[in-house]
């Protein structure tokens, strides 16, 4: 599934008032900008990877892996809430693309990704007898 950076989200449905924009939603038949980012932006994408929301059936498969590599699949988007409240959608796969194929990100995403907290993986510390 392709949408081009920082345009409006259409993916699944949503609360058509809030602002949300696509990000990393790539395709191998359509160029992205390449580029480096900071180890702390690499790390904060990490987290925010590691709780996935609105999850679907199947998996997607990285189109830019050669076919003995294709072990990376993804399912799930992340949100991240920017510093001026805009909403950014991103598949899960993103971190892949950052790491593995130098994409690089909308500068106002990277922004979004050092501004915010990512959610916090609830843990059961419970003891159960």
């Amino acid at each position: 599934m392709h949408f081009h950076d920082l345009t409006t989200y259409e993916y699944m449905p949503r609360d058509e008032e809030m602002v949300v924009l696509n990000v990393g939603w790539l395709d191998k038949e359509v160029p992205f900008p390449n580029g480096s980012v900071t180890n702390e932006f690499r790390f904060k994408l990490a987290q925010f990877c590691r709780t996935p929301i609105r999850l679907c059936r199947g998996f997607h498969v990285c189109q830019f892996c050669s076919e003995q590599m294709r072990l990376v699949t993804g399912n799930g988007e992340i949100w991240v809430r920017g510093p001026d409240g805009t909403l950014y959608a991103a598949p899960k796969m993103i971190l892949h693309y950052v790491n593995e194929h130098e994409y690089l990100a909308p500068r106002q995403f990277i922004e979004a990704v050092e501004f915010s907290e990512p959610p916090i993986l609830e843990i059961d510390t419970e003891t159960r007898e």
